[in-house]
């Protein structure tokens, strides 16, 4: 099952690459036990491979949970959950990883064929109307992705993985390769990026934030107003007004000693204004915390509402899509 131990991973004694590694974390920690016979087919490849061959089933075994990952991903964004997906699966393993009969023992033995199984979870999120960028920002876009964190979680990783942020506009942009490298398995598993934190606050004073934003229950949780923080900073960001949380995350994003002087003086002399009352730790927490991946949010210019929220959900979106849908080929 999922539950094993770190050292009965599959993979920590395979020379995976980071990604298929965060895949493979993001699979365990849905806790979705189908997702597991089809992937431990493909690995018993790996055990049973000889010589030269193994290289390339270990090859094959990353593809497996690369593209499993990738259906998953979509799915449950698009079903708003785990919705219809264990007959998916069942279906597919009856299809897909078909028995002979020995002529030796008369047992029967499973058949890999990653082509076909791919090529089968692609035809699953066709049939159920996914194929391009456009129906997947059309199908997503007002799904509620906040309530499901793994799935946020793995979502905001793949659009911000070597994304740099657009100037002021709030948005990513694509970067040269290695310029915000997220998808490191250590970056997964790191407190840093443990939360999934709403920009504007679930439980608001409306006073602080634009009403727009909450005419409409879903706006909160979708994937323009969620960011990826620890659970210490998502608790001293709390519900605080837009500007105090924007100062505080140029405090995070901070690239040089002297800019991150005068963010935290600048955030020091906003929360005095405003009469805030910021903890010692707070302020520690704070100041010895660093994310890149937030620099978009904390440059961005304007108002926090409901426009640059729907801006941002497609911009992730379609960063996510690039990144995410060669794995299955779409």
């Amino acid at each position: 099952g999922w539950g094993v131990s770190g050292d009965e991973v599959p993979f920590s004694a395979l020379s995976l690459d980071e990604e298929t590694k965060v895949c493979f974390q993001y699979l365990r920690d849905t806790r979705h036990g189908l997702t597991i016979p089809p992937l431990s087919r493909f690995y018993k490849e790996v055990l049973d491979a000889q010589g030269a061959d193994r290289d390339g089933k270990i090859s094959e075994f990353a593809c497996a949970i690369r593209s499993t990952t990738t259906f998953s991903v979509m799915w449950r964004a698009i079903k708003g959950g785990n919705s219809g997906i264990d007959q998916e699966y069942r279906e597919l393993m009856n299809s897909i990883f078909l028995a002979r009969r020995s002529n030796e023992n008369n047992a029967k033995r499973g058949i890999v064929d990653f082509n076909k199984y791919k090529e089968k979870l692609k035809n699953i999120l066709k049939t159920a109307g996914l194929s391009t960028q456009s129906n997947w920002l059309d199908m997503v876009s007002n799904k509620e992705i906040g309530r499901q964190a793994a799935l946020a979680r793995i979502i905001l990783f793949y659009s911000s993985h070597d994304a740099i942020a657009d100037g002021s506009t709030g948005l990513l942009q694509y970067g040269q390769p290695g310029t915000n490298p997220m998808l490191q398995l250590d970056l997964w598993n790191h407190v840093q990026y443990a939360q999934v934190e709403h920009i504007a606050p679930q439980n608001p004073d409306l006073q602080n934030w634009d009403q727009d934003i909450y005419d409409d229950d879903r706006i909160i949780q979708t994937l323009g107003n969620l960011c990826l923080l620890s659970r210490d900073i998502n608790i001293n960001a709390s519900n605080y007004p837009w500007e105090t949380k924007r100062l505080m995350y140029k405090v995070l994003v901070a690239k040089t000693p002297e800019i991150h002087t005068e963010a935290v003086a600048d955030l020091k002399y906003h929360l005095q204004q405003a009469q805030i009352n910021f903890t010692d730790y707070a302020e520690w927490t704070f100041q010895n915390a660093r994310y890149s991946a937030m620099e978009s949010v904390a440059n961005y210019s304007g108002n926090w509402d409901r426009d640059i929220i729907e801006k941002r959900t497609k911009n992730i979106l379609e960063l996510a899509w690039t990144k995410l849908a060669p794995n299955l080929g779409l």
